[in-house]
């Protein structure tokens, strides 16, 4: 049986990442609750199952408002329930503007997880915000996105799901990290998955 693009992604991480749900708090940019749980491209019920700490930052209203409903009620999915308190905090704000997290946690995180949300900004704000994450990650920093063009309005509501940049591993190594592809170049499930240790352990 073919494998589903989640399960691909799962893969890949694991086999370049060995070590990455074993992080304790992570922060984890762009996040929302489907019908069922770990369904789609996202990374987030890896880190639920671990029982890591984390905080999410959403931009979309209608999103936070089912993430923070979920974690105050808990959910029954297709494949098992997830209880409530699966997050520490739930931020309803723009990454863009990452200064807003000044406080919240003066001590970082060891992961700052940016996965598929990269190609959602606009050029001129892909780096300064992947700055802004380095400098609150202890351990990692973890960036995925489709591998260069990708075209993308919005999702559901949400323009913020607008794919705005085209994006090609030397960008993220050019900024010092390790990357590693699947699929094809400028086609759809394709992934460009870039990590950086910050060397703060």
């Amino acid at each position: 049986m073919e494998k589903t693009l989640k399960e691909l992604r799962y893969d890949h991480v694991r086999r370049e990442i060995p070590d990455l749900f074993n992080q304790k708090t992570v922060l984890y940019v762009g996040a929302k609750i489907k019908k069922r749980w770990g369904k789609g491209v996202e990374l987030l019920d890896m880190f639920v199952a671990e029982k890591a700490e984390i905080d999410i930052i959403e931009v979309f209203e209608r999103n936070v408002i089912a993430l923070k409903r979920f974690n105050e009620e808990g959910r029954n999915f297709l494949n098992g329930r997830v209880e409530a308190g699966a997050f520490r905090r739930i931020i309803h704000g723009n990454v863009i503007d990452i200064d807003f997290l000044d406080g919240l946690r003066p001590e970082g995180y060891d992961i700052a997880m940016f996965w598929h949300g990269p190609e959602h900004l606009e050029l001129p704000f892909v780096q300064p915000v992947i700055r802004g994450l380095e400098a609150r990650s202890n351990k990692m920093t973890v960036l995925g996105c489709p591998w260069g063009i990708y075209k993308q309005g919005a999702v559901g509501g949400n323009e913020w799901e607008t794919h705005q940049t085209a994006l090609y591993p030397l960008f993220f190594e050019k900024m010092g990290y390790s990357v590693s592809t699947i699929g094809r170049r400028d086609e759809k499930k394709s992934n460009i998955m870039a990590w950086k240790r910050i060397g703060k352990q």
